[in-house]
């Protein structure tokens, strides 16, 4: 009976201890605990262009920057090419397209960044948005893919979801879309692009989203 109860007394005191240490742990801060974030909404940044009836080199760039004494967070969008009648990606006929480069930085003096998603809705059934998902066109440092969906007649919002590696003060990723539209030049197109970023400031979890709004509009 005594050696029985010296055992029950083991087992209770080896799963006491590691779950009072991890008590401890998040009570001092070494052991971070998810929270709901506070949640900022960045000004929107509105970019818009007429619509090319021929291909056209653009080299435009739209950004949207964030800071809180802490973080600075960047999303800039750069459209860089607009091509009339292109045929890889329509089955039906050849469309348009415009290609950008997305970019996303995340930049802390204390704390880490832990996810960062960018989201693309679209106002109208005209457009889709393809990404480009061969790794030479992706730019990932101190962050891995965890989803990725593209805007078809499925799906109104698009995504490109990625969590940091460990826990990086620094994060950047970037990727080239394609916004494609189905239309013959007959419909105004909007597309908001969404920063979504959550981060520990070394006291609280806080997410930061970053709208801009780009536009391509019939003459």
């Amino acid at each position: 009976m005594l050696k029985l109860r010296n055992w029950k007394a083991t087992m209770i005191l080896s799963i006491i201890i590691p779950i009072s240490l991890m008590a401890s742990f998040r009570v001092t801060g070494i052991l971070q605990e998810p929270q709901k974030p506070e949640t900022i909404l960045a000004s929107t940044v509105v970019w818009n262009m007429s619509r090319p009836t021929t291909a056209t080199t653009l080299n435009e760039s739209v950004e949207n920057i964030f800071t809180d004494g802490i973080a600075s967070i960047d999303l800039r969008v750069h459209p860089y090419l607009y091509t009339e009648n292109f045929a890889d990606f329509f089955i039906d006929s050849p469309g348009d397209v415009v290609d950008s480069w997305i970019e996303a930085t995340i930049n802390l003096s204390q704390g880490f960044a832990n996810t960062a998603t960018i989201r693309f809705s679209r106002t109208d059934a005209e457009t889709e948005l393809i990404f480009e998902e061969t790794a030479s066109f992706m730019i990932l440092q101190n962050v891995e893919v965890r989803s990725v969906r593209s805007l078809s007649s499925h799906y109104r919002e698009a995504f490109f979801e990625t969590r940091s590696v460990g826990q990086p003060k620094n994060v950047f990723l970037s990727d080239t879309v394609y916004w494609c539209f189905l239309d013959s030049n007959t419909v105004d197109h909007w597309l908001t692009v969404n920063l979504d970023a959550t981060y520990f400031n070394g006291t609280a979890y806080r997410k930061a989203t970053l709208p801009i709004t780009l536009g391509v509009l019939l003459k």
